[in-house]
């Protein structure tokens, strides 16, 4: 259902719009992604151009963690500068 996605997506941005600390933000940004990921698939988001689904096998340690991008190049949000260029594209969910 829809609506359970949308609710989803409004939860994890409720989280995130809650804490000014930068590792619980980070930690928030992987329930964020996933839910506008299921909502770009259930409503077939090719219209808005491409958009990557990008991996850091490094993310909390080494579970990993993924983050959408329009963006092919990788620009980790987890590590930041640290490791900017950590992950890799596994996905195209709109082209």
């Amino acid at each position: 259902d829809w609506t359970d996605k949308v609710d989803a997506l409004s939860a994890a941005a409720s989280a995130m719009l809650e804490t000014d600390d930068m590792e619980t933000l980070r930690e928030q940004f992987e329930p964020f992604t996933q839910a506008t990921e299921a909502l770009l698939v259930t409503f077939h988001a090719g219209q808005l151009g491409p958009i990557y689904k990008v991996h850091c096998p490094m993310a909390f340690d080494d579970e990993g963690a993924d983050w959408l991008d329009s963006r092919e190049e990788v620009h980790n949000p987890y590590f930041g500068e640290m490791m900017y260029s950590c992950g890799y594209v596994t996905d195209t969910l709109a082209e």
